[in-house]
């Protein structure tokens, strides 16, 4: 009797020490790694919204999904969705949806995409260019082929969710009137720096086209912060057409362009960092120069 239980203690240890090798993997939450970025869009500097991320109305955004699944054993079924503020519903991937699924196993790296068409700005969403707007992202992982709900805890179900603000639709007459802004900023701030240096026959001409530039680009944000987007493109575009006429009289001629002055330019500064340079040489050679000795 005695040897019979120790015979059961032993193989109940045995069985203790040897249970981990045969046990049931346990259920995980969402544990895989997901990125996302939205592309079809361009990043302004907008008098109205701030910094924001923007598209053209009727244009079509992409976003990119990048699920590197972690090492849980067992099958996902992935569904990926994306909804702006005035949609009710998910859009989602065309090979990642509630009736087709996205089947991953484990460390594995999937990439997917979610395309929205943007509104028309007519009819019920004619003002949607008047403010901004929010956007939510979902990965889903769930029951094959099925509707999966967010969050979920059972099983290997889980999901993953992020969002984001301050997206902008643009009116064609704002897409347009926007970026000559920036095209216009861009050059009425390089051309400044220049007017600051020097003098030359073509600096009078120059600072007063930069003057009516900057004037023409004011009143493009007036235009602009009042609602009238088609008369602040017409003065975006001038600020933009002065500043070039500025960067031709610059370079001595109403036909030069604006990257043929800032080339001009950047060949200047190199050519001044390269003289400053070869001086610094000079002067620690002659510091290390071996002195002679008088006879």
């Amino acid at each position: 009797m005695k040897h019979k239980k120790i015979a059961s203690i032993l193989a109940i240890a045995m069985l203790s020490l040897a249970s981990p090798f045969f046990s049931i993997p346990k259920v995980h939450a969402f544990h895989d790694a997901v990125t996302w970025s939205l592309t079809g869009v361009q990043r302004y500097s907008d008098p109205i919204f701030g910094t924001v991320d923007s598209a053209r109305e009727g244009s079509t955004v992409t976003f990119n999904f990048v699920i590197q699944s972690s090492s849980t054993v067992g099958q996902r079924n992935i569904t990926v969705g994306a909804k702006f503020d005035w949609m009710t519903l998910y859009q989602n991937a065309t090979n990642a949806n509630p009736s087709s699924t996205l089947a991953v196993a484990a460390d594995q790296h999937v990439t997917v995409t979610v395309a929205i068409v943007l509104p028309v700005l007519s009819g019920t969403t004619a003002g949607y260019n008047l403010y901004t707007h929010g956007f939510d992202v979902r990965v889903w992982s769930g029951a094959l082929n099925s509707p999966n709900a967010c969050p979920s805890h059972t099983g290997l179900a889980g999901c993953f969710s992020d969002s984001d603000s301050g997206f902008a639709i643009y009116s064609n007459a704002q897409a347009d009137g926007i970026a000559a802004r920036e095209s216009a900023n861009e050059r009425i701030g390089y051309i400044s720096g220049l007017l600051a240096f020097g003098s030359g026959p073509g600096r009078p001409k120059a600072a007063a086209d930069l003057a009516q530039a900057q004037a023409e680009r004011d009143l493009g944000d007036t235009s602009y912060r009042a609602g009238d987007f088609a008369a602040a493109r017409t003065n975006y575009q001038n600020a933009l057409n002065l500043a070039n006429s500025a960067a031709g009289a610059l370079s001595g001629g109403d036909a030069a362009t604006y990257t043929n002055v800032l080339l001009g330019g950047i060949g200047s500064f190199l050519l001044g960092v390269g003289i400053f340079i070869a001086s610094i040489g000079g002067f620690l050679y002659l510091l290390r120069r071996p002195k002679m000795k008088m006879a």
